[in-house]
């Protein structure tokens, strides 16, 4: 998704940032154990500064999906699977 919107950005006339994601908005502790369950571990979050407080980002994409007329085809869950899947293939072969 990130790449297509990359390209969907460099034939716009204007530049423009553009904030992309999908729908689904995981908190920063679902994301780590979304990871977690992907790659067998059981990594806990070290909350810094914070109190132990957690802070979500959530980016607004209307402007992308106005402008560019971009839509998120893969969710942040399968999202994460295939980057983890294509990691270890790489590492695999790296070997």
């Amino acid at each position: 998704d990130a790449i297509d919107a990359i390209l969907l950005s460099l034939n716009q006339k204007n530049s423009g940032v553009y904030n992309i994601g999908g729908p689904d908005t995981p908190s920063n502790l679902e994301l780590i154990d979304i990871i977690n369950r992907n790659m067998n571990k059981e990594i806990e979050p070290i909350f810094k500064n914070s109190e132990n407080e957690e802070y979500n980002f959530i980016v607004d994409t209307h402007y992308a999906n106005s402008k560019l007329n971009f839509k998120a085809k893969i969710g942040i869950k399968k999202g994460i699977e295939k980057s983890i899947e294509t990691y270890r293939k790489f590492k695999k072969n790296e070997l």
